[in-house]
């Protein structure tokens, strides 16, 4: 009988011990599934900071090349520096504009990605041709680019320039302001 009752005794400290692994088990679920969020933003920052920190680590490295570029391109004498007289645009050239910007760039070994052109006019003001040009290419290309559409007879200015690396090379962004004929011409 002594037996019976032990092993009656030992089965329900098995049921007791069940219960008991159970709700260690449900409360170990509940702790991983509240800590999911948490860590997974953890790794996601995590990620973002290194990412962050290896993009001014690139900025710091690339900020003086491109400024002492910059200031080796900058002519003693600006005098030197002879725009064209501007010409104006008629409006049955302004399908042309195109193909010339494109030119301008295969010459510079720029790869032209977009170009929009279109006719602005403020109020009270003249009417312009804007033309926005996305373009890749070397940062070196950039200058002999600008250059040669500041030669174009039809530019009245260059309102933007931005530069912003794209892999191994810059990707630029230009928009520039060309001369249309007034509608009394």
């Amino acid at each position: 009988m002594k037996r019976a009752r032990r092993h009656h005794h030992h089965r329900g400290a098995g049921v007791i011990s069940g219960f008991a692994q159970a709700l260690v088990l449900a409360m170990l679920i509940v702790t991983a599934v509240a800590l999911y969020a948490p860590l997974k933003n953890h790794y996601r920052l995590r990620g973002e900071l290194t990412s962050a920190r290896e993009r001014i680590a690139e900025l710091e490295v690339l900020y003086p090349l491109y400024a002492e570029i910059a200031t080796m391109d900058e002519p003693e004498d600006w005098s030197i520096v002879q725009a064209p007289a501007v010409e104006e645009l008629r409006e049955a050239e302004v399908v042309e504009i195109p193909a010339r910007f494109s030119e301008v760039a295969r010459d510079c070994s720029i790869e032209l990605a977009a170009i929009r052109p279109r006719v602005e006019q403020p109020p009270g003001g003249k009417r312009f041709l804007q033309v926005d040009v996305l373009a890749n290419g070397p940062y070196l290309q950039l200058k002999d680019f600008l250059m040669r559409l500041a030669r174009l007879p039809v530019l009245e200015g260059i309102e933007q320039i931005e530069v912003r690396r794209e892999g191994r090379q810059e990707q630029f962004h230009v928009v520039a302001h060309l001369a249309l004929q007034g509608d009394d011409e």
